[in-house]
């Protein structure tokens, strides 16, 4: 970590005091910028988060324990007045397409307005004026879709965004989203999301970029002693300077054990990244937190005002190319 840039900060008695009481940890950090008139503070909250029911416990049970474990996490994000909060990929199930029977996932499968995590986040966005990414298992009909739930500060759903690069695991359980790549206007600026596996692809990330999006979430579940897990951070930070947003890099912890006895781990490692190319240490990948970044959204701006690349795309020349090729 730069201290000239990212400056560690003071966690307050009474959200540290929660921490403790339900063992999660809370790093604070700000990215140290000067302000202007056009700044714009917003404090980004990441909740890394793993699921510790048994392979063999019901859904009931498994939301029941996740449920109340964030809860906890979202109290002490309000405590330190976080403005936009981010969870893990179907944050509230274990990861579904590793149980050898296929059949159990299903039943973590929700309807976006009627689901139980959806009804909880929408509770406590309300409750805590905090603009909440949520991604869950959406089932519509008899198809179902890794979707990422946008909420206001007023409880509202704001949209969502369906997973669009479907890696080949995932293949034969999920549909694939539609090409919009939204951006979604809320309280605390423009929202872009990339969920987990689309982090490879760069111009998924060069597409929010040109619609101006200011910050970009990437919520994920990747496992530990993967190629994923050496790219993780490049990738953030790649993303962010060649884009001129912000991302928040939002991974599991913990290991889940499945139902023929195999084990799945991931590496945690939640941060934030900014345009500038600077980045907030990565939570440990053995620990549950919350990650509280302060940013100023106004840095967007003038990183693209004083960074060359930004006035140098030239696009027209990449799309005609494009065009003239052969692609599969």
């Amino acid at each position: 970590m730069d201290d000239r840039f990212v400056q560690h900060s003071r966690v307050s008695d009474a959200a540290q005091i929660i921490a403790n009481e339900n063992k999660f940890v809370i790093e604070s950090y700000c990215f140290r910028s000067q302000t202007t008139s056009d700044s714009k503070i917003v404090k980004i909250g990441s909740i890394q988060s793993s699921i510790d029911s048994s392979a063999t416990a019901s859904v009931d049970e498994v939301r029941k324990g996740v449920f109340e474990k964030v809860e906890k996490i979202i109290e002490a994000a309000a405590v330190e007045n976080v403005n936009v909060l981010c969870l893990p990929e179907m944050w509230y199930m274990p990861y579904p397409f590793y149980t050898p029977d296929g059949v159990a996932w299903r039943d973590f499968a929700e309807d976006v307005e009627t689901g139980a995590s959806s009804e909880l986040i929408k509770k406590l966005a309300a409750k805590f004026k905090m603009v909440i990414v949520s991604p869950i298992l959406e089932k519509e009909s008899d198809m179902f879709f890794n979707t990422t739930l946008i909420l206001s500060t007023t409880g509202n759903i704001v949209g969502k965004y369906r997973k669009i690069h479907i890696p080949p695991i995932e293949q034969p359980f999920l549909q694939r989203g539609s090409f919009d790549h939204a951006i979604f206007d809320t309280e605390v600026g423009k929202i872009g999301i990339v969920i987990c596996y689309e982090r490879h692809f760069p111009m998924c990330w060069m597409m929010h970029g040109l619609s101006q999006a200011d910050i970009v979430f990437n919520p994920s579940a990747e496992d530990a002693n993967s190629m994923s897990e050496r790219l993780w951070f490049a990738e953030g930070v790649n993303a962010a300077v060649s884009n001129g947003f912000f991302t928040v890099m939002v991974n599991r912890s913990g290991t889940e054990t499945f139902r023929d006895g195999r084990s799945f781990s991931y590496f945690g490692s939640s941060y934030v990244a900014s345009p500038n190319g600077y980045a907030t240490p990565q939570l440990s990948g053995e620990t549950e937190g919350l990650l509280i970044t302060e940013i100023d959204l106004d840095d967007c701006r003038k990183v693209k005002k004083e960074f060359s690349i930004h006035q140098n795309v030239h696009l027209d020349l990449y799309i005609n190319k494009l065009s003239q090729m052969k692609l599969n």
